[in-house]
């Protein structure tokens, strides 16, 4: 099951960095804002699951607006903090936290990183959905393609 879950933290971080190579290469007037807000947040949003599972403060607010050339230092830090808990902590772990609206919860370690790797698949299908509204064409993330 750790192979499983270090498999797609891979994926994930692989199509994240799809989006902020496109992103990237938009000229600073195209790029549509609300792709950027989704992009900062599928980022903080693990950023504060890595920071509950540990047990710290949370770097950045959940809906914490980022630059887009801070974008894949922010994914590398997240993925290099996800593979250390990974292979450091038992999947079955149960983890209590309380979400950002302060109510407390407890769920399994695996459980809260398929929460994880869904969240991020889903802000992304938004991006690409704003992108293509802008005229800009998405990254292909689908996952067979990366294992491909």
């Amino acid at each position: 099951m750790q192979f499983h879950f270090q498999e797609l933290l891979d994926f994930d971080l692989y199509a994240n960095e799809k989006f902020f190579d496109i992103l990237g290469a938009i000229k600073e007037e195209r790029i549509p804002r609300a792709a950027i807000r989704q992009v900062s947040h599928l980022l903080n949003a693990h950023s504060a699951w890595n920071s509950r599972i540990l047990k710290k403060a949370s770097l950045y607010g959940i809906w914490e607006i980022h630059e887009r050339d801070n974008f894949r230092e922010i994914g590398e830090d997240n993925f290099t903090l996800t593979r250390q808990i990974i292979e450091e902590l038992p999947l079955n772990m149960s983890i209590r936290y309380e979400n950002s609206k302060g109510e407390p919860f407890t769920n399994s370690l695996s459980d809260i990183l398929f929460h994880i790797f869904h969240h991020s698949n889903y802000h992304r299908a938004q991006t690409a959905n704003i992108l293509r509204d802008n005229g800009v064409s998405p990254p292909e993330t689908n996952y067979i393609f990366y294992k491909r």
